[in-house]
């Protein structure tokens, strides 16, 4: 299940640097274009699950403890800048992204991930935002020059 799945993490420091709408769009784009796959895969799997609550927790454990992998130490803890960037790139692409998808089941996939991210990242609660809340927040421009 998501096999390789933690490289969507792989450019988060290009992608969350210098962040203006512009580049965030742009950003989006290219991020569901390459990676869009996975949460393809997320709800292929879901739809044909028979229980789809206990779906949506295995796919949510799967999903997080793979990230946790990916960036915890020997100890099994993870360096404070390293969590708060995957943090907010889960917020900024990874749940917009799973939203976009438009199927009835992704808000509650949110819902899963935020508690298995909980579970697993002890002290970093999390929540998500949609893409269409999310792109007004960005300027266009920053102080009216770039």
């Amino acid at each position: 299940m998501l096999e390789n799945v933690e490289t969507i993490f792989d450019n988060r420091e290009t992608m969350l640097k210098h962040l203006k709408k512009k580049s965030y769009i742009e950003n989006m784009k290219e991020f569901r274009d390459i990676y869009g796959h996975y949460f393809d895969e997320m709800f292929t799997y879901l739809e044909s699950s028979n229980d789809k609550d206990l779906a949506i927790k295995e796919l949510s454990n799967d999903f997080t403890s793979k990230i946790k992998v990916r960036f915890a130490n020997r100890f099994g803890k993870v360096w404070g800048k390293t969590q708060a960037d995957i943090n907010l790139f889960m917020v900024f692409y990874v749940f917009p992204a799973i939203l976009l998808v438009e199927n009835p089941l992704a808000e509650n996939l949110c819902d899963a991930i935020c508690l298995a991210w909980e579970d697993f990242f002890p002290g970093n609660k999390i929540r998500y935002t949609t893409y269409e809340q999310l792109l007004p927040k960005f300027r266009e421009k920053i102080f009216g020059i770039f």
